[in-house]
């Protein structure tokens, strides 16, 4: 690159305005140096200043823009920590965070103006709630030349107020607004410009999340009012939404329900028939054949939950029949054993009834699922009218192990 493609660049560059007071000086110390020099001086003059020159204009951005280079290369830097941050936040994700649900704390606000009466201009009060115009104005006129005495000694007056809030940060949870005064006064609250409620002590909730504004109105016992605005963040709620599958196995008591969250930075627990069964975005689990309640607790980053849950109804698997009434010694034959259906098709098996009475066992077996009412196999018949107890203990062909416990009557 020669000396007039340097100029060139430097003089449209952003630092142009450097390059051109740089140029204006060299050439006004060049001009005075050929008023009073022969001629070889200038000419060696200018060899070296166009030699100085170039080297000047070549370095003069780092130098005169040293703060304007250094502030971009820390803006690439964080420019790039962030991108980091973000991959490095989107990698974990899969891995199931453990998040909290909020519980009921000291909220941060962010005062965002402490008005007093003065400033406030028209009074706060009547700005904040509906009132009676013809009521007012004989008021108004009889008062009219003490409100003017009371604003000039109001207008270097200031109290101390604020106000706490306590609760959950999370859209429709109520929040407590507790004013903090030094003198007794009326108080008045106004959130986000719309809702007006009365008393040193307040419950509001926020229908959405969002950043919104809660405003306090003290009027004190003298007639002079003083306002204090602050912020609160309440932060969004989760989506609940999951879907269900069930996989059927007839050879199986219950069958598998899958469940799976939106694959996200929640947390996700999962009840199942009011209990608390598992958490992580995808679940699945064993249950019997019958109406079940899924439920999911779906809890985010700030603590906010939210729940959704479906019925289901579970109709295959294997399924035992068992009697609770028999009748061994009826003249037609009818009901002469107790048998139970469905234990050909388990793994194993056993059986133990007890004559309630006696708490005596009077039938047990590992084989035969056929009861005929005898005593141990003996001649001993039980009695009509007689109560027994049963117990089943049955693995199914997944592994599973079931029991089964009722009472026999015999007709």
């Amino acid at each position: 690159m020669n000396f007039d493609e340097i100029i060139k660049e430097k003089l449209e560059s952003y630092q142009a305005p450097a390059n051109v007071n740089a140029w204006k000086e060299f050439e006004s110390n060049l001009s005075h140096s050929e008023q009073t020099t022969p001629f070889a001086v200038p000419l060696i003059s200018g060899i070296a200043a166009t030699i100085v020159m170039t080297v000047l204009f070549t370095t003069l951005p780092d130098i005169k823009s040293d703060s304007i280079e250094s502030s971009r290369i820390e803006e690439n830097d964080i420019a790039l920590v962030d991108t980091a941050i973000k991959v490095g936040a989107s990698n974990e994700i899969g891995e199931s965070p453990e998040h909290v649900a909020q519980e009921a704390h000291t909220i941060p606000l962010v005062i965002l103006e402490n008005k007093t009466v003065s400033e406030i201009g028209e009074t706060a009060v009547n700005q904040a709630t509906i009132v009676s115009h013809e009521s007012e104005i004989e008021s108004q006129i009889t008062n009219a030349s003490n409100e003017e005495e009371n604003k000039k000694s109001d207008a270097a007056r200031h109290e101390n107020i604020n106000f706490t809030a306590s609760g959950i940060q999370c859209p429709n949870s109520n929040i407590t607004f507790t004013a903090k005064l030094d003198k007794a006064a009326s108080v008045i609250w106004v959130f986000d410009g719309l809702e007006v409620k009365n008393g040193i002590q307040v419950k509001h909730y926020f229908k959405d999340a969002g950043a919104y504004t809660a405003r306090m109105i003290v009027k004190f016992q003298d007639g002079y009012e003083q306002s204090i605005t602050q912020s609160i963040e309440v932060y969004d709620t989760p989506s609940a939404s999951f879907e269900m599958n069930t996989v059927s196995d007839e050879s199986c008591f219950d069958q598998i329900i899958e469940l799976k969250g939106t694959p996200n930075s929640n947390t996700y627990k999962w009840v199942i028939d009011g209990d608390t069964a598992g958490k992580g975005v995808e679940f699945s689990k064993a249950v019997s054949k019958d109406f079940h309640t899924v439920g999911m607790h779906t809890i985010n980053e700030w603590g906010c939950t939210s729940y959704e849950d479906k019925s289901l109804r579970v109709e295959s698997g294997l399924r035992l029949d068992i009697p609770t009434a028999f009748s061994p010694t009826r003249q037609d034959g009818l009901n002469d054993t107790w048998k139970v259906e469905g234990l050909n098709n388990v793994a194993t098996f056993h059986i133990e009834i007890k004559r309630l009475s006696t708490n005596q066992i009077v039938f047990e077996s590992n084989e035969s699922a056929e009861w005929d009412g005898s005593i141990h196999g003996y001649a001993d018949r039980i009695e009509a009218g007689e109560i027994f107890t049963y117990q089943i203990i049955a693995t199914d062909n997944c592994g599973r192990t079931k029991q089964f416990s009722k009472t026999i009557h015999y007709l």
